[in-house]
């Protein structure tokens, strides 16, 4: 798969709706274009890396529902983040 719209990705109505080149939970990964899935863990949360995502072009986060307003400038979140995340590089990858 080359590029996909992120509400495909994801199966859901998004307020922004760009095209997803990729997908990753590692922001040491993210090329531009990137779904970024900044997923909460137990020796580091995804969220404190949404910057260096970002700068490194992700075109959009997925992060848990108390992620701030305006981490991110297409911010999309969920309940069940792992769940989010596993339909997103299912439809991505295949």
């Amino acid at each position: 798969m080359s590029a996909l719209h992120l509400s495909d990705l994801l199966r859901r109505d998004v307020s922004s709706d760009p095209i997803i080149t990729g997908v990753t939970a590692d922001s040491r990964k993210v090329a531009p274009g990137a779904l970024f899935v900044a997923l909460p863990g137990t020796a580091a949360d995804g969220r404190a890396f949404i910057p260096q995502a970002l700068a490194q072009g992700a075109a959009a986060v997925l992060a848990p529902t108390d992620t701030p307003d305006g981490a991110a400038p297409v911010l999309v979140t969920s309940g069940d983040v792992r769940r989010a995340y596993a339909i997103a590089a299912r439809g991505f990858y295949g």
